[in-house]
């Protein structure tokens, strides 16, 4: 799952640097010590390699850094756990909440900055069965 959701990841910027018309590459920091580590260096080195999509995603370099050293890792964790609790929160129609009034209001603060894809419902699925290593969560 872990490769998975940093191939959408990837994607999703390379279609907000299209969009914006960013092609100087980025330079990617993951959060070390994960099981999948090698699994995920060993997916973005093919992602680089693929004619159609390494130019998409401009990888210029990534590297896997220990807690602590890159302090946006620890930002990005915080909005990677809540994008998944809004997830978790939305795909069962029994289990519907509103959104975290923290979130909204990261979202409104940050909506003019960025915009990212998440697929959601019925795509989210689509994507989630690719990987045959995702189960439970009621997603299969």
């Amino acid at each position: 799952m872990h490769a998975l959701a940093v191939q959408m990841c990837m994607i999703a910027i390379g279609w907000w640097a299209k969009d914006v018309r960013h092609f100087d590459g980025f330079a990617y920091f993951l959060e070390s010590g994960d099981d999948s580590e090698a699994h995920v260096g060993t997916v973005i080195a093919d992602m680089k390699k693929d004619p159609a999509i390494g130019p998409h995603i401009q990888c210029r370099s990534h590297t896997f850094v220990d807690k602590g050293q890159a302090k946006g890792l620890e930002t990005a964790d915080m909005v990677a756990w809540h994008w998944n609790k809004y997830y978790v929160d939305h795909l069962s129609a029994a289990n519907q909440r509103d959104i975290r009034k923290d979130f909204a209001k990261l979202l409104r603060i940050s909506a003019d900055r960025i915009h990212l894809y998440f697929p959601t419902k019925e795509k989210l699925r689509f994507f989630l069965s690719l990987d045959p290593t995702v189960t439970g969560a009621g997603l299969h």
